[in-house]
């Protein structure tokens, strides 16, 4: 095999003499093949260089298994602090995170909503509203959606931050401690909780 075609099941299925759905099963992890048989084949897929088709995937199973988190400004502290804990978050339920930009307003436009549908995410999580025209689309109930840190006037699920009550604890720890100039950084341990 040359070094520009792609390492598929068939090859991983031929190199060690079993067929591809035993090949399949073991890259999948289901139970229906022994440990000591899935842990040969994935080493032997690591050792090929396989990498799964995610095209491939997507049609088998209906899902990308990503969710877009479209923000319009990852400068504001803010926003890349929950960025980072919001993708952690969903990789732990065994998710991709896809960033996307929207720079062209505050509002989510008809064209980037499409673009964002087109990559066939499973959800939008968005520190944006939606404009009129997505609003007003059949489209706008076609996955789940939910806006973050901002009030809807939609239907639209919305998570909102308590800013006060946030900015009222980050003072009083301040105060306690005697600190006269502040700056604001996000430590990498910090919790994430939502109720």
């Amino acid at each position: 095999m040359n070094n520009n075609q792609q390492v598929g099941q068939k090859d991983i299925a031929k190199a060690l003499g079993v067929s591809v759905n035993t090949v399949s099963h073991a890259l999948r992890d289901l139970n229906d093949i022994s440990i000591e048989l899935k842990e040969k084949i994935k080493q032997k897929a690591k050792e090929l260089g396989y990498v799964p088709n995610g095209t491939a995937i997507k049609l088998k199973t209906g899902s990308s298994k990503t969710i877009a988190l479209v923000y319009d400004s990852l400068i504001n502290p803010f926003f890349s602090f929950m960025a980072s804990k919001i993708s952690y978050l969903i990789k732990q339920q065994g998710y991709d995170t896809i960033i996307v930009p929207s720079n062209k307003s505050n509002l989510i436009t008809f064209n980037t909503f499409m673009d964002l549908l087109e990559l066939q995410v499973d959800g939008i999580l968005s520190f944006l509203d939606f404009d009129e025209s997505v609003i007003n689309s059949k489209l706008i109930n076609s996955l789940p959606i939910v806006i973050i840190g901002r009030h809807s006037s939609t239907n639209i699920p919305t998570i909102n931050i308590d800013d006060f009550m946030g900015g009222k604890l980050v003072g009083e720890y301040f105060k306690t401690k005697e600190y006269k100039k502040i700056l604001f950084t996000c430590p990498q341990d910090a919790e994430m909780t939502t109720k």
